[in-house]
């Protein structure tokens, strides 16, 4: 194990049930709310073996999780309005490596945005 890196073994089922929580629903709805982005519940099998390889190398439990969620609410929804509002911090930005740069006539590929991941908070609570 590498040091200072805590892995806490997770279940599949346990990141299902927080990814569908009340805990989590509230924090994206802040958000969303105080942004005007919306929250993306497609792909919910990626979306969850995502969240359950970032949960499970956060040195969190789930059920602390949950409770930061619940208890640190406000603060999720004013730390992700903040963030998001800054441009940039969330700046979406193709990098190249030197001289691979497209040309002035070269479009850069097109990013679908379909709204925040419906783990964003998630990721706001382990951080």
């Amino acid at each position: 194990m590498t040091p200072g890196c805590h892995h806490v073994p997770t279940e599949y089922h346990e990141v299902v049930q927080l990814l569908k929580s009340t805990e989590l629903a509230a924090v994206g709805k802040g958000i969303s709310e105080g942004t005007g982005t919306s929250v993306y519940h497609g792909n919910f099998s990626v979306n969850s073996n995502y969240t359950l390889a970032e949960v499970s190398v956060s040195g969190l439990t789930v059920d602390s999780i949950t409770t930061i969620l619940r208890d640190d609410c406000m603060s999720l929804i004013e730390f992700g309005i903040r963030f998001l509002g800054d441009e940039e911090a969330t700046e979406d930005v193709q990098e190249y490596p030197e001289g691979e740069e497209p040309g002035p006539d070269e479009a850069d590929a097109i990013i679908e945005k379909l709204g925040l991941s419906a783990g964003f908070g998630i990721t706001y609570a382990i951080y």
